[in-house]
């Protein structure tokens, strides 16, 4: 065995599982914030039943709309 050969087959196992781990992090990562914007739409949508059970005046529910939008697109990249 070739000592340059299996330095470099070493770097190319090192590189090959420094990839896969920041891949699976990037994905981590992904699936984290899709599930708090589940979390977030979840909530958004409760507190727009309630606001549809009460009596709530047509001009309130557009601000709170108008409000949650703005949160919203603060909220994307």
């Amino acid at each position: 065995m070739n000592g340059r050969n299996f330095s470099s087959s070493w770097q190319t196992n090192i590189l090959a599982e420094a990839r896969a781990l920041s891949m699976g992090l990037f994905v981590t990562a992904i699936m984290a914030r899709l599930i708090s914007m589940l979390e977030f739409h979840t909530r958004v949508m409760e507190t727009l039943l309630v606001l549809d059970r009460s009596v709530v005046q047509f001009p309130v529910f557009v601000i709170v709309l108008r409000l949650l939008s703005r949160l919203i697109r603060s909220m994307l990249p």
